[in-house]
């Protein structure tokens, strides 16, 4: 290999100068990205204690529209038997979702559906007594319900 001529070297030396540049950029931003990402990860979880203490469900800034969601999950509780939880859905209503055994996915969508239902009809307060009561508590009972309330953005 024959050694570069100056102009030859100063083009390598230049592409080799922005690389370095372009990497190093690269990690603070990096940094800076996962910084952010935590204190807005932070503020999203705050912003439904804070909606609600202001009595808000959403607000939109510059055409972004911030709001807070729950996102409930249900499941049969390990300590039912299948027999007991099959004729509590029955029991409930849920007959269209039992067959030989039961589908968890629907039963789960089923359950998301009411509590979205509940939200979007303005509903305030302990909203797993009120789901107990649209759910029916022979079923309910069976079951673990768990739910998770945060900030969410959309829009850019």
């Amino acid at each position: 290999m024959t050694p570069p001529t100056e102009t030859q070297g100063d083009v390598a030396t230049q592409v080799a100068l922005r690389a370095v540049t372009l990497k190093r950029r690269i990690g603070v931003l990096d940094a800076e990205t996962k910084k952010l990402r935590g204190e807005l990860e932070t503020i999203l979880r705050a912003i439904p204690k804070i909606f609600s203490t202001n009595k808000v469900d959403r607000v939109t800034v510059d055409g972004v529209t911030v709001y807070k969601r729950r996102q409930v999950w249900a499941s049969k509780k390990e300590s039912v038997a299948k027999d007991e939880y099959l004729q509590a859905l029955k029991a409930a209503g849920l007959k269209d979702f039992v067959f030989n055994s039961y589908s968890h996915g629907q039963v789960q969508s089923h359950i998301q559906d009411v509590e979205k239902a509940m939200q979007e009809s303005g509903f305030i307060g302990e909203w797993s007594d009120a789901l107990r009561k649209k759910v029916g508590s022979g079923l309910f009972d069976l079951m673990n319900i768990s739910d998770q309330t945060k900030g969410v953005i959309q829009g850019s």
